[in-house]
């Protein structure tokens, strides 16, 4: 057996990447000061000090990226006409990975990679001239443990795209370099908060992550766990969930309602050919949107938003006049009167709050101590006094941290440095492989399956299950299975990864069994020994944030690191998701056998 050197261990430098729908930044430490973790504030083009940039990219008719950031916007609105025409501003493309989301919306999410790719080697730019100005020609990518937050609700399949996303970005070398860890948001934020002030969190106490941000909101739900040398550690309580109803789509709907208010032609031909005139819309959208508190929802007072002036000409008098009288006169400005603010928040908070009621009620008879609000919309201070108004009533603590904005990514270098302080996860979904078994009155008449070879019937696609969801599985567990190979003239063993929501599945061709990939490990086997001489151990480790497999042939001790790979498209991924790497000996025949493997 032989054994690779770790890379993390030459490392002198932890970069955190906090990738979100609406905005994104970074943060950093140097491993010899471990408690110094900073986050950049300063941006090309940025209204105000803030720990993110936009995200967004500025792409030009050969579909180059020509700016980023708040820069991009500001560059897309200051085209001639005829220059925009030729450019494409992208934003809101994280949610491309939210499988769920880009079916409902029609989007591409092949389009992910790409785009996310180009969106983090622009992000990683910065990072090495930032790193260089502040540690000089010492710094290089080569020293850096980078770590990528991912929503807690996301798939294994968009946290493979993510790292397809950093190896295209040229963060790593390939996906699967361990220089990249991936970590989820909610957890993240939980780790600052532990870093910031450790007296905020108590042995024994259960406490809610609500990490709100632009595109996502996720939940997770842990205990803190002090061990024998004091060492706090999280372990998770239940499996955490999230959706697609962050802020932007508050921007949504008052975007639609100020739409109806000008007009959708002027309001349409203002997007398209002066969108400048909306940014300064936006602006002060932004202010008015973060200082609501939703006191006083009868109040007669309103904010008001100044229609620009060459909107305001493209209005017709009718429709000045429709404005005038919904709005008791005021006919160059769009009023937002606290009920209509109430309007506009409500459909978001109020998912919010279902999904903090659905997540308390995952967690069974754990009681939760404490909700720690997160993420740049819990500077939202309507969210803030909604989810304090439903839960406190119960006993729960509702606490938001300085500085929401950069928990996520704060948490993540502090991971970084310490990823040992996530004791164990809970499992979002059952986990198994499909392989050949032997027969029994248990199983269906339909399923059986006479083996020639071995002389006895046999049952196909029986789901060998690993985990259930649900499950507590700690950090550093490795679920272990032999399998054996098809038949002695195989030149491969070839087992399937299946994932489902059902805790108790019997076979992968249920519905709600998706296929994640396959592992194929090499053999070369002597025809004249029996099948039971070589057993194949499958190794899975699932209490990280993402799911590694290592396999072994315990007659010749090889070792082979699986890597799952995953389609691009929007249904299932292909038939043949992946391939063992070979650890040792020289390459084999690439042939495989064709038959499931026998448990």
């Amino acid at each position: 057996m032989t054994t690779t050197s770790n890379p993390k261990d030459k490392t002198r430098y932890v970069v955190a990447i906090d990738f979100g729908t609406s905005h994104s930044g970074f943060a950093y430490s140097h491993k010899g000061d471990q408690k110094a973790i900073e986050a950049q504030y300063n941006w090309d083009k940025q209204p105000r000090p803030y720990p993110k940039t936009l995200t967004a990219l500025l792409y030009d008719a050969d579909r180059t990226p020509v700016a980023w950031g708040y820069a991009a916007t500001q560059k897309f609105a200051r085209l001639r006409p005829q220059e925009r025409a030729k450019h494409a501003l992208e934003t809101r493309f994280k949610l491309l990975l939210d499988e769920e989301y880009a079916r409902a919306n029609g989007l591409d999410s092949r389009r992910a990679v790409a785009m996310i790719g180009d969106y983090l080697k622009l992000l990683k730019e910065n990072v090495v001239s930032t790193l260089t100005t502040k540690y000089g020609q010492t710094f290089s990518l080569d020293l850096v443990q980078w770590c990528l937050t991912v929503p807690a609700m996301w798939t294994d399949k968009a946290k493979f795209l993510t790292r397809k996303a950093a190896a295209y970005a040229g963060i790593i070398d390939d996906p699967s370099d361990p220089r990249l860890l991936i970590i989820l948001e909610p957890e993240a934020a939980a780790l600052h908060i532990k870093s910031e002030d450790a007296n905020s969190l108590k042995n024994g106490e259960v406490f809610m992550i609500l990490d709100a941000g632009g595109g996502t909101v996720d939940l997770t739900v842990h205990e803190v766990v002090v061990d024998d040398l004091g060492s706090m550690r999280f372990r998770e309580v239940a499996p955490g969930l999230g959706r697609s109803c962050g802020s932007t789509f508050v921007d949504d709907e008052f975007n639609n309602y100020f739409k109806e208010m000008v007009g959708e032609d002027v309001y349409e031909t203002a997007r398209t050919e002066r969108p400048d005139e909306l940014m300064v819309v936006h602006s002060a959208w932004e202010v008015i949107k973060r200082a609501y508190t939703g006191a006083n929802p009868d109040s007669e007072e309103a904010d008001s938003i100044p229609i620009p002036p060459k909107m305001l000409a493209a209005m017709s008098d009718e429709a000045k006049q429709k404005l005038a009288d919904a709005q008791d006169g005021w006919d160059d400005v769009v009023l937002l009167p606290s009920a209509r603010m109430l309007a506009i928040f409500e459909p978001v908070v109020s998912s919010i709050e279902d999904l903090a009621e659905e997540m308390l009620g995952r967690c069974g008879n754990k009681k939760v101590d404490k909700i720690l609000c997160v993420g740049g919309f819990n500077e939202s201070q309507l969210l803030i006094n909604r989810v304090r108004g439903k839960f406190e009533p119960r006993g729960i603590e509702v606490f938001c941290p300085n500085d929401p904005g950069a928990s996520v990514v704060k948490g993540a270098v502090y991971y970084g440095l310490h990823p040992e302080v996530i004791a164990a996860r809970r499992m979002r979904l059952t986990y198994g492989l499909a392989v050949r078994g032997y027969w029994d009155e248990s199983f269906p008449e339909e399923r059986k399956s006479w083996d020639e070879y071995q002389r006895t019937w046999m049952v196909e696609d029986k789901f060998d299950k690993l985990v259930a969801v649900g499950d507590a599985i700690d950090v550093d567990k490795v679920v272990k299975r032999t399998y054996y190979p098809p038949a002695i003239w195989s030149m491969s063993i070839r087992l399937t990864l299946f994932a489902t929501s059902s805790p108790e599945p019997r076979f992968t061709d249920e519905e709600g069994c998706q296929q994640l990939g396959e592992i194929m490990v090499p053999l070369n086997l002597d025809r004249t020994r029996s099948i039971n001489e070589y057993p194949i151990q499958i190794s899975v480790q699932f209490g990280n944030s993402e799911i590694t497999i290592q396999a072994k042939n315990e007659r010749t001790n090889e070792i082979y690191d699986v890597k799952l790979q995953y389609s691009l498209g929007t249904g299932r991924p292909a038939p043949l998701a992946g391939a063992g790497t070979k650890r040792a000996s020289a390459d084999v025949d690439s042939n495989e056998g064709t038959k499931r493997s026998r448990n």
